[in-house]
């Protein structure tokens, strides 16, 4: 799924530019909502930016929850759509 950063940050760009994400699945609220948080904290996180390891380890974590939400919600309306 979207446990990769990589991945994570494709499909999160993917959502803001089509409106739908790598799957085909149409974006909703929470959708752009989920993938403006990826990116801004994706890049926070990395070393390009000379910033306090607080504010990296936050990123970090909300980047974590942001990819975790991502991945139940897309697990879920993909499972719906088997049924």
């Amino acid at each position: 799924m979207l446990f990769n950063s990589i991945i994570s940050l494709t499909n999160s760009g993917k959502t803001l530019i089509t409106g739908s994400d790598i799957y085909g699945n149409e974006a909703d609220g929470i959708d752009y909502v989920l993938s403006v948080t990826d990116i801004v904290t994706g890049g926070l996180s990395s070393k390009f930016f000379k910033l306090s390891k607080t504010v990296e380890n936050v990123s970090a974590r909300v980047g974590f929850g942001t990819s975790t939400v991502s991945v139940i919600k897309t697990g879920l309306t993909e499972s719906n759509k088997k049924k």
